[in-house]
């Protein structure tokens, strides 16, 4: 039985450089000879520190070349020094790790980090004034009341306005252990229109025989939905309480990367009902990075036969936690449809990131004939540890690739906006790019 682990010691660490040293120990039943060791790190290891063999990084992934032969029962040690902020956590150092052999992948146990010293400064915990029920984000009013409602299997429920469908539909959806059915004469719970509240604002009452949902418009119905169900949870009895409430920011999103680690589609929902229960209203999902694209472009199938795979035989090399093996995924445009009708039943409005200029290795790779400049001669390296993942203005291609990939894109999404990203490129203004 092959077992090898790794154990990784901080030697120093200080505010702009670290060193740490790495030992593999050979636990197995054969010596190790013509080997290379593998391994994933997000820190940028500088090429000429190490003590053993040679050291090359591409992104998140590194190998060490031309090491010595090592026996059973023996140990290796080299020493890595970074230049980056001091290291603290066990995912500071190597993820994941294994030896190659020709092509064999002999596998390592990555042992806990020797940080060295405890990083032990408290965090400052601020001081707030506690809520006296559980709601996300508090509201501007609450007022709790005496009694409580109890909900039967079955609830039925009025409503007086069409604008509150939606909701309603949503709320059948998502409080799944009661039964919901209109009935306007017997209500336990009333969807009621309130001409002069604001957009977005909201009144929910409880009283010991039934619960008022006030609203003027569907926004402010689905933040009293999202409040209800908070309260109720997965129970069926509820707090005699009253609330008065109105967004305090009209945008209230979060993004989602779904390059660097490729996410389901059912993920995805889950996602957009925890915002649509904590009334987020926008969902901002990063669909295309240097580690992967993510959606489907029909013009332009290679950039998800190719650029949604990473791997030791693709075309993008493996990355993070899943080095050694193929690794990857896309959203066909069927299914990016169905994920803005289910964000837009619940209020939310999905942004897709196509991340430009920079952060775009995967459809490079994808997308050479187009995308590659053979005349360009700028060095750089970027946050992530990529020389080549910016976009040539010099190319016609480029623009050709942009006016396509974007018109595709605005019709799946119905977002007045795309977010482009713009972030981290380095070396494109310089002067050995030929414009």
């Amino acid at each position: 039985m092959t077992h090898l682990s790794l154990s990784q010691d901080v030697v120093q660490t200080d505010s702009h450089t670290a060193q740490f040293t790495i030992t593999l120990h050979n636990n197995s039943s054969k010596t190790l000879s013509n080997w290379d060791l593998i391994f994933s790190i997000t820190r940028f290891l500088k090429s000429d520190s190490i003590s053993i063999g040679t050291l090359s990084q591409l992104g998140s992934l590194c190998s060490v070349t031309e090491l010595p032969e090592l026996a059973i029962d023996e140990s290796i040690s080299f020493t890595l020094e970074m230049e980056t902020p001091p290291l603290k956590l066990q995912c500071d150092t190597i993820l994941e790790a294994y030896v190659d052999i020709n092509g064999e992948r002999l596998d390592i146990e990555i042992l806990p980090t020797n940080i060295g010293s405890a990083y032990n400064e408290p965090t400052k915990v601020p001081e707030v004034d506690a809520s006296a029920i559980g709601l996300i984000p508090r509201p501007n009013e609450l007022t709790l009341l005496e009694g409580e409602i109890k909900l039967g299997n079955i609830c039925h429920y009025g409503i007086q306005s069409e604008v509150a469908e939606p909701s309603v539909a949503w709320l059948k959806q998502a409080a799944s252990h009661i039964q919901f059915e209109q009935s306007e004469n017997d209500a336990q719970l009333v969807f009621a229109l309130l001409d002069n509240l604001d957009v977005g604002a909201y009144q929910l009452e409880v009283t010991h025989d039934q619960i008022t949902l006030c609203a003027c418009d569907s926004e402010g119905f689905r933040n009293a939905t999202a409040s209800l169900l908070q309260l109720l949870g997965s129970s069926n009895t509820l707090e005699c309480l009253q609330i008065s409430d109105a967004p305090q920011y009209g945008y209230r999103g979060m993004m989602l990367d779904c390059c660097r680690h490729f996410h389901s589609l059912e993920t995805v929902k889950s996602v957009i009902d925890q915002l649509a229960r904590y009334k987020y209203n926008h969902f901002h999902w990063h669909l295309t990075d240097d580690e992967g694209w993510r959606v489907e472009i029909k013009a332009y199938p290679e950039l998800t036969d190719i650029g949604a795979w990473r791997g030791p035989k693709e075309a993008l090399c493996s990355q993070f936690k899943q080095i050694g093996k193929k690794y990857g995924g896309f959203y066909t445009q069927q299914q990016i449809k169905e994920i803005v009708e289910y964000a837009g039943v619940r209020g939310i409005t999905v942004i897709p990131e196509i991340d430009i200029p920079g952060h775009c290795r995967a459809a490079i790779k994808s997308l050479p004939h187009l995308l590659v400049d053979s005349e360009d001669k700028s060095e750089y390296r970027s946050v992530q540890h990529y020389t080549d993942n910016v976009l040539s203005p010099a190319l016609q291609g480029t623009y050709e690739f942009l006016d396509t990939v974007m018109e595709e894109i605005a019709e799946l999404f119905p977002a007045p906006m795309v977010h482009i990203g713009a972030d981290e490129v380095r070396g494109s203004l310089d002067s050995k790019r030929t414009v």
